[in-house]
């Protein structure tokens, strides 16, 4: 799938274009802090940024749904990120997202994960069931998964860094 519209949101694949507006993103301190690196995360902005951006290009071609860029339909600006991919830890495709604090408390979240979740219920071989993890203390995102169904499993510890919340979705 190449894209996906929502009333506010053009989610689309990442392209080496999108690379000076995202890492404008990941430069906010605000914006890592509830990513495994925490706000420290905002210093290497520019290689993580390409990393990610690398990595969904790799991705795009393996699975119906990615992890997209995430646009403003209003402004046409990059936002953030959003979507879906695997991750062998969990055993199971992870809902993600990431966007940019000046659009917090809009209710963009939850538009971009329902748009993504009605996406994935159209693809006959998505997984069963979806995960999705949040660090604890991020109770706006823990809302958002809430809202979409999600329901919390456990607490894990993922790849040693940050305990984070699992929480998971049943097709």
């Amino acid at each position: 799938m190449d894209r996906i519209d929502t009333d506010r949101l053009l989610l689309r694949r990442f392209t080496l274009e999108d690379l000076p507006a995202y890492t404008e993103i990941r430069r906010q301190p605000a914006f890592c802090r509830y990513l495994l690196g925490g706000a420290a995360g905002a210093k290497n902005a520019e290689k993580r940024a390409r990393e990610v951006i690398k990595q969904c290009l790799r991705h795009y071609d393996d699975a119906p749904i990615g992890v997209y860029a995430v646009i403003d339909k209003a402004s046409g600006q990059l936002i953030g990120h959003g979507g879906l991919r695997y991750v062998e830890e969990i055993a199971a495709d992870e809902l993600l997202y990431g966007l940019t604090p000046a659009v917090w408390g809009q209710g963009l979240a939850t538009e971009l994960c329902q748009a993504v979740l009605d996406a994935r219920q159209q693809d006959p071989k998505a997984a069963a069931v979806t995960k999705a993890m949040v660090i604890p203390e991020n109770q706006a995102s823990v809302r958002v998964l809430e809202k979409a169904g999600f329901i919390f499993e456990k607490e894990i510890d993922y790849l040693g860094i940050r305990q984070v919340a699992l929480f998971s979705l049943a097709r």
